[in-house]
């Protein structure tokens, strides 16, 4: 069920996006605000590309993702599919207050990121907002709890957190083989995530990272050029909604 909320003057619909962790949201009442935004678009400097695609990733987005710490606007910029990341999420906020009109953008903290193919946005969003206050949060099922947290300490290894009282410590940083000894040892808690999606396609000898974290999602690499940069590359712990189980 979506909740209506606000951001600043501007009043929003949330509802979960993946996980309990990560909500959509997109603005209500933009059309009442229309005129306002535009005088404040005629303000801003026309040569400066970069401050006119952030103003549109505030303003004019289709909707936007957060965790409560950063914020993701997603756009259709003509035959690509863009996400911002807003890094700071007080700035963000700024843009929706009173006195719309003096808002100023030219101190915006945003980075782009942009797709050929719809897939693969999901699978970053989660990837970019599924690390909340320095810990990755872990989607899992067949379990009370919603989420594991895991992080790590002195580069020693991964530690996986379960609740405030369990925590498991394993002493390597390759995550494929920490997800199995979890699973092993947690069974039937299994991991939700491209560890165990019947798209994901391990790559052993990927000379992108070493410690096994990187491979490929199949889905997205058969609709991909081998052209273009390779968007298929996910995160073993990342995750979309285009999850099927892997059959073992």
């Amino acid at each position: 069920m979506k909740k209506e909320s606000k951001l600043g003057v501007f009043k929003i619909k949330t509802a979960p996006f993946l996980c309990e962790f990560i909500f959509k949201f997109q603005l209500n009442d933009r059309d009442q605000k229309l005129l306002l935004i535009r005088k404040l678009y005629a303000t801003i400097n026309e040569n400066n590309s970069f401050i006119k695609k952030a103003f549109h990733h505030i303003y004019n987005s289709a909707c936007y993702f957060t965790n409560g710490e950063k914020i993701i606007s997603y756009r259709k910029d003509d035959n690509f599919y863009e996400l911002g990341i807003h890094h700071n999420i007080n700035k963000f906020e700024h843009y929706f207050g009173e006195n719309l009109h003096t808002r100023k953008i030219w101190d915006v903290d945003i980075s782009f990121k942009k797709y050929a193919h719809k897939e693969s946005l999901e699978k970053e969003i989660y990837s970019i907002l599924s690390v909340k206050e320095g810990k990755r949060k872990v989607l899992v099922t067949n379990s009370e709890y919603d989420f594991i947290q895991t992080f790590t300490e002195l580069n020693m290894g991964v530690f996986l957190k379960i609740n405030p009282k369990k925590i498991i410590e394993y002493y390597t940083n390759d995550l494929k083989v920490v997800s199995e000894k979890f699973e092993q040892k947690c069974a039937p808690i299994k991991l939700k995530s491209c560890f165990n999606c019947g798209y994901f396609k391990q790559q052993g000898d990927f000379p992108i990272d070493t410690n096994n974290s990187l491979h490929e999602c199949m889905l997205i690499k058969q609709k991909t050029n081998p052209e273009q940069f390779n968007e298929s590359i996910t995160h073993i712990w990342s995750y979309c909604s285009n999850f099927i189980e892997q059959e073992k």
